[in-house]
């Protein structure tokens, strides 16, 4: 028995000693927040991490700092701290993404993630930001999974798939659309947003399912897909799945002759769409922003014109653009008006721009950049009205009571929102 005992123990300290020789990536919850109560005492810069996606290029961080920007010229939050924003980029993949969010969690002053727009990347980059205590606030995720899982720091500021599913099913059948064709990509995006979209099609809009399709995001042939639907009726045709794939689906879609019109979710708001011009022609697109939406979105617009119209001055060295060409020879994204060139913002520089300045507004509620009290003033914050519209966080994290725009693609490439 005494050589068992011996034995056991022998075993025991081995395991003890193999144990304490793994390197550990704990929590630094508590670090953070013995860090942020310090701060809280003294003036020293409130630092945020912003997190870009160069996949998808966008005017996201663009957005971001014109916010941090308008509050730090205006003094600050909490009596005079100021911000500071570190950038990174995830580019699109899970692995990059966690790398990015280990790098950050190192930071014991980073109170805050707002970014990771993918959600095959926000999802797993928000269990490292959850166990090591930093709000994260997600401006593209619309996975429901982000969320399911009861986290206390996690956060979007963007519907999910189920809500821009549903509302595209509602469009259909207010464009008196009565047969659909559901093409998706069998990535889990794209699966989504199609069966929400079938679901409320089928059971609530009285809308019939014509056929539905799937492809692979690494098939190339993409006319294959209508093989064998020449005697099939339907109004239009709804594509899920990443702007990148879905333009070229449109695409090889007119080459067979096919010219019902698209219906696309918020990942067909891109400027990759427009490019397309004629093909896409007709196109219905969800966002999540319009620019003429509210008072507050217009200032946006107007303030983020302005200072791109600054930066191209200062950045160039010039001083007025006497006529178009002049701005598409310095920068093909800008375009001249009023003898200056400036950018018009996307939904992303507005998503950025709206989480800064709401996450402001749960420090100064707070009167604490300490996470924990920051996550709950977001939680028990009433009526914001930001320049995306008016919403409000549900406990799990998620948000209610902001809609979904409708734009459609028109002569002169250009989109027009439906009332």
């Amino acid at each position: 028995m005494n050589r068992w005992f011996k034995l056991a123990f022998f075993v025991s300290l081995i395991f003890t000693l193999v144990i304490g020789c793994i390197p550990s990536y704990g929590s630094n919850k508590e670090l953070r927040e013995n860090t942020a109560n310090l701060a809280n005492e003294n003036t020293l810069p409130i630092v945020i991490a912003l997190v870009d996606t160069s996949a998808s290029p966008s005017l996201f961080i663009k957005g971001a700092k014109l916010a941090i920007n308008e509050i730090n010229d205006s003094g600050g939050v909490l009596g005079g701290r100021l911000f500071e924003a570190p950038e990174f980029d995830d580019k699109g993949k899970a692995k990059i993404g966690q790398q990015v969010a280990r790098e950050i969690s190192q930071n014991l002053d980073v109170i805050a993630v707002i970014g990771h727009r993918y959600s095959s990347v926000a999802i797993p980059v928000s269990i490292t930001y959850e166990k090591n205590g930093i709000v994260f606030i997600s401006t593209g995720s619309t996975d429901p999974m982000l969320t399911a899982h009861k986290n206390y720091y996690v956060f979007r500021n963007i519907p999910t798939d189920e809500i821009i599913g549903r509302e595209l099913a509602k469009l259909a059948k207010q464009q008196n659309l009565k047969k659909m064709f559901i093409v998706f990509e069998r990535e889990s995006y794209g699966k989504r947003l199609a069966e929400f979209f079938r679901e409320e099609a089928e059971t609530k809009q009285g809308i019939t399912i014509s056929a539905t399709r799937s492809y692979h995001y690494k098939e190339k042939n993409l006319r294959s897909l209508w093989i064998g639907t020449e005697k099939l009726k339907f109004d239009a045709i709804l594509v899920a799945g990443p702007v990148g794939q879905a333009t070229e689906l449109i695409k090889q879609t007119r080459m067979m002759g096919i010219m019902q019109p698209f219906i696309g979710g918020d990942s067909l708001d891109n400027k990759k769409l427009i490019d397309l011009k004629y093909d896409a022609m007709g196109t219905f697109v969800a966002s999540v922003f319009d620019p003429n939406f509210n008072k507050q979105s217009k200032q946006f617009v107007e303030k983020f014109k302005e200072s791109t119209r600054k930066e191209f001055k200062e950045k160039h060295k010039v001083e007025t653009c006497k006529y178009d060409k002049d701005c598409e020879k310095l920068d093909k994204a800008a375009k001249c008006k009023n003898k200056f060139c400036e950018i018009e913002p996307d939904a992303k520089a507005a998503q950025g721009y709206d989480a800064v300045k709401v996450l402001a507004r749960a420090i100064e509620n707070s009167k604490s950049t300490v996470p924990m009290n920051i996550a709950m003033a977001l939680r028990y914050m009433e009526g914001w009205n930001g320049v995306v519209g008016p919403y409000e966080f549900l406990a799990n994290g998620d948000i209610s009571g902001r809609g979904i725009h409708v734009k459609r693609l028109v002569a002169g490439d250009k989109f027009k929102f439906l009332k």
